[in-house]
């Protein structure tokens, strides 16, 4: 939880080239941290980590193609 608030803020704090880098970084580690956990005990979880996935790629892809 505490991940995706701190992208929030550092969005609002840091100058273009550094908040490029930290929302790929930050992307990249919450699927790699999801993977480890997979899988999950109810289908549930594991639609929800499905949607994650989804988004932090969505977040890498618009991260990677932002132009300033």
């Amino acid at each position: 939880m505490l991940v995706p608030i701190l992208m929030l803020v550092l969005n609002l704090i840091l100058p273009y080239p550094a908040i490029r880098w930290v929302n790929i970084v930050g992307a990249v580690l919450v699927i790699i941290f999801n993977i480890a956990g997979l899988p999950y005990a109810g289908a549930y979880d594991n639609f929800l980590i499905a949607v994650s996935f989804v988004f932090n790629a969505m977040t890498i892809w618009y991260a990677w193609k932002w132009v300033a």
